[in-house]
């Protein structure tokens, strides 16, 4: 990778080792992550938030090479970001990568579901619906950061979709 100098410095988990599972909330708007943030908390889960590339101001560190403590740290990752663009499918890629430990949702769409199923492929996913609730998203974290998932590598997984 590189010198611990371009390693990049963002927002990571509190030192020292926790009980907790961690989970990384990256992308969507800042009141969608805060309330999925909370939501998580709530429900047993040490979070970090991370406003994807358009908030912080350049690329992905990952992509970049320069490495996300807390995307390595992580137990599981709740991607936000949209796949539609190329930097939501590039920044998944990186992630899957950089923490293949970790249980990853993909928040998608339906067409999203069917055109990238190989990169989804061992991942939750969370299909976008205007019913969806930070409780039902919540779920499929639990589920995506299960003992269940890292005991069975390569399972098929479900989706969430709410009618």
């Amino acid at each position: 990778m590189g010198s611990r100098e371009r390693r990049w410095k963002g927002p990571s988990f509190a030192p020292g080792a926790s009980a907790r599972k961690r989970v990384v909330v990256e992308g969507g708007d800042g009141a969608e992550r805060w309330i999925l943030a909370r939501a998580l908390h709530e429900a047993g889960f040490d979070v970090v938030r991370c406003g994807g590339p358009a908030e912080n101001g350049g690329p992905c560190p990952l992509v970049a090479g320069r490495g996300c403590d807390a995307v390595e740290r992580a137990d599981g990752v709740v991607n936000l970001l949209g796949l539609r663009s190329p930097d939501g499918e590039e920044i998944l890629r990186a992630v899957r990568a950089a923490a293949p430990h970790a249980g990853i949702v993909a928040q998608v769409t339906p067409f999203d579901r069917e055109r990238l199923a190989p990169l989804l492929a061992d991942c939750e996913c969370y299909v976008v619906s205007p019913r969806a609730t930070a409780d039902a998203l919540t779920s499929t974290v639990v589920r995506a950061t299960s003992p269940a998932r890292s005991a069975a590598p390569g399972r098929a997984v479900g989706d969430t979709e709410l009618d």
